[in-house]
């Protein structure tokens, strides 16, 4: 019995068809950013609502031309296929831009964060528009003409392409100029586009050595004189924690309560140098200002753990995240097990009130040394913000207990939110009576 064979296409046939389906079913987002702008303006031009989709037709059919060749034909454009499908659900679902950053993210995270972005939702999603359109790519014979005759029909194809596109764009040229200025990163929703350019600038990134040799940047602090009392100084680094939901900062929610009891500074609002973990704590530890960072280079100089080590401090890692990045790869760190034996933890993850335990058995260890230790929470990290507090911590309900929260109103979704603020700000406020218990005449921290 033979195989199932697909039908027969030409490549023209076959690039129309691809084109098609990723201008019409796989860039849903980008339309609904674009067909919101405009749907939004006092008068509405409905020539350029209709030449926008064929502009990015056109566009497509040119970039799809320059990577359908034989023999990885199918393969790649199936492969194209399914991560584009990834990327527009990743965009409809958390309304985020897909750049190199998310691969990243992709690339560091661990079995238990992926586990948690599997739901119904997702699997119809890429299903419908990545698997299964996929296997129907693999299932296509492709038929070419001779080696010139190609050439010349795709040439002029493109060519074709490129003239519709330009046409477009200098009839309209005003509204195109108007809309992207109001919409600066629209651009960034459109795929295959941005799926190839971000993946080229991850691998750009991986494959680039370091220019310069590793930069020690801990002489200078190697004799530092200690104090004449031991020092304790903790330092609980958040995830995914914004200002704009603490009520320290103004937010109309008591979200600091437990921390309002005691007697904290605030600094106010900072900026992180990503939305990433895989970006922002490093940069957070290095030495390097937001502007001149860059993951390569924050690898290849001490950080701010490694001077610290060298002024003579004892220094322990404890993290009940997805590790470090990179940043306490030269001290000692553990991470918590996220054993099911543990009441505070499911076996994917556990509540961070593990650390308030981790850092009381740290505290029984202490020598009469100065001593920092790092405190990593796994704090705000979504999507499943229910599983990052216990149930009674549900103070602002009803909350979304979901990982698809695209699901939930943005009522719910705020609220599941705020209580993992509350529930950090307990944990600070726990660690830092540990703290003052262990050593009343010592400073704490807590970011």
């Amino acid at each position: 019995m033979s195989k199932l064979q697909g039908p027969t296409l030409t490549s023209r046939q076959f690039l129309i068809a691809l084109s098609l389906f990723f201008t019409c079913a796989l860039n849903f987002p980008f339309f609904a950013k674009v067909y919101g702008y405009l749907w939004s303006l006092p008068q509405q031009h409905w020539l350029f609502w209709l030449a926008i989709p064929v502009a990015v037709f056109a566009l497509f059919y040119f970039l799809l031309s320059l990577f359908l060749l034989p023999k990885i034909d199918r393969g790649l454009m199936a492969l194209l296929v399914l991560g584009s499908a990834v990327v527009s659900y990743t965009e409809y679902s958390f309304g985020v831009i897909f750049d190199h950053t998310m691969i990243d993210n992709f690339a560091e995270t661990n079995v238990a964060e992926a586990k948690t972005y599997f739901n119904p939702s997702a699997v119809f999603y890429v299903s419908l528009l990545g698997i299964l359109p996929a296997l129907l790519l693999l299932k296509i014979r492709i038929s070419y003409a001779s080696l010139g005759r190609e050439v010349v029909s795709r040439g002029a194809g493109m060519l074709v392409a490129l003239a519709v596109f330009a046409a477009i764009a200098g009839s309209f040229y005003k509204d195109f100029a108007s809309t992207g200025r109001n919409n600066q990163h629209v651009h960034q929703y459109l795929v295959p586009n941005q799926l190839i350019y971000s993946v080229s600038k991850f691998a750009a990134l991986k494959l680039k050595g370091p220019s310069t040799p590793f930069k020690d940047l801990t002489e200078e602090v190697k004799h530092a004189h200690q104090f004449k009392t031991p020092e304790l100084l903790v330092l609980v680094l958040g995830e995914t924690a914004r200002a704009q939901n603490f009520s320290w900062d103004g937010y109309q929610r008591d979200t600091n309560h437990y921390t309002r009891e005691r007697d904290f500074v605030n600094v106010g609002a900072v900026e992180s140098c990503g939305t990433a973990t895989a970006v922002s704590v490093p940069c957070m530890f290095s030495f390097l200002t937001k502007k001149q960072y860059s993951n390569a280079d924050s690898k290849n100089q001490s950080n701010l753990l490694d001077v610290v080590s060298a002024a003579g401090f004892d220094v322990i890692w404890i993290d009940n995240n997805n590790g470090c990045k990179g940043v306490c790869n030269r001290v000692p760190h553990r991470q918590i097990p996220t054993n099911e034996s543990n009441p505070k933890c499911d076996g994917n993850y556990c509540y961070d009130s593990v650390l308030i335990d981790a850092l009381a058995q740290q505290l029984t260890t202490l020598i009469e040394r100065d001593t920092l230790i790092v405190l990593h929470m796994i704090g705000s990290h979504g999507p499943t913000y229910f599983r990052r507090y216990p149930p009674e911590f549900r103070h602002f309900v009803p909350d979304c207990p979901r990982s698809d929260i695209q699901n939930c109103s943005e009522e719910e979704i705020i609220n599941t939110y705020d209580n993992t603020v509350l529930y950090s700000d307990y944990v600070l406020a726990k660690s830092s009576e540990l703290i003052e218990r262990a050593r009343p005449d010592s400073p704490s921290m807590g970011l």
